[in-house]
């Protein structure tokens, strides 16, 4: 009698190919339909690359999405943001919170919002969202730490997986015609075998900075080293990667194995920089809260 274990396995790995199908020719033809940003998550990527940005067009801008607006508001004034007063305007969150911080998570508060349909998945996608915002916020503390650029860090941390709601999005539109979604274990294999490339067609279909780009193709352990922006993104984000990973999995941070990283001693990192990191996890899973409500 066959072991069910193994007949579950084949059919496991029958369903990964054919939902990897249509994902792997729409990448291979580069020919994804690039989903349009909403008008405002455009418009706030090209402000937090503009050097003569300032908080007033930053609010101008953000006012014309009233539910966006809000949940700015809300972050400004959550605690685990230590607002000292009530944060009121969007002109006290930029003074407050940092004009290139608020932009960047405005623009994940609108790709989140509007971009990817994710019908049956969203507990899972939510949790995508989760891991990529934790990764930005590490990689802006470790960027912080060894002297780099915080904001980019932060930006390449919080895009650098863009391409897995977009994989989750294309399958979910395949499986219509199916009569029944495959579990979240399968389709997640389907995502980590297609994401970085989808990401990278993404990358430039929304003109995404050269630094972004970098994180989204090389944020892996075996290719950070092949990335070309100063910036250290790619690498940051690698590192981040993995301390992000370290919170998800709610084990205590083992910096032995974190300093054995070939991506710390590339970042020239030292142990009492990861101690640093690895004791901002309540920190780090207390800022992210308020950015998922």
């Amino acid at each position: 009698m066959p072991n069910m274990e193994d007949i579950s396995l084949n059919i496991n790995e029958q369903t990964i190919e054919s939902l990897l199908v249509p994902v792997l020719d729409q990448l291979a033809n580069t020919d994804l339909e690039i989903p349009m940003l909403p008008h405002v998550a455009s418009q706030v990527l090209l402000l937090a690359n503009d050097p003569e940005a300032n908080a007033s067009k930053f609010s101008v801008l953000v006012e014309q999405d009233q539910i966006l607006a809000c949940r700015v508001l809300k972050l400004a004034n959550s605690p685990a943001y230590g607002a000292r007063y009530p944060i009121d305007s969007l002109h006290q969150a930029i003074s407050w919170l940092g004009l290139n911080f608020l932009a960047s998570t405005a623009f994940s508060f609108s790709v989140q919002a509007g971009v990817f349909e994710v019908e049956g998945y969203e507990q899972e996608v939510k949790g995508l969202w989760a891991h990529t915002l934790t990764v930005g916020l590490y990689s802006q503390a470790i960027a912080k730490r060894l002297g780099y650029n915080p904001d980019n860090a932060f930006l390449c941390g919080l895009l650098h997986a863009i391409g897995k709601p977009y994989v989750t999005h294309t399958v979910n539109l395949y499986q219509q015609n199916l009569k029944t979604r495959c579990p979240w274990k399968v389709l997640d294999r389907v995502i980590n075998e297609s994401y970085i490339e989808a990401g990278r067609q993404l990358a430039i279909g929304w003109g995404l900075p050269e630094s972004v780009k970098d994180a989204i193709m090389f944020h892996d352990d075996l290719a950070f080293e092949k990335a070309l922006s100063p910036t250290k993104g790619a690498s940051i984000t690698c590192l981040a990667r993995h301390l992000a990973t370290q919170l998800f999995k709610s084990v205590a941070g083992n910096e032995e194995s974190l300093m054995a990283l070939p991506v710390t001693a590339y970042l020239q990192a030292k142990k009492e920089d990861m101690l640093t990191w690895l004791d901002m996890q309540d920190s780090i899973q207390e800022r992210v809260n308020p950015m998922l409500a």
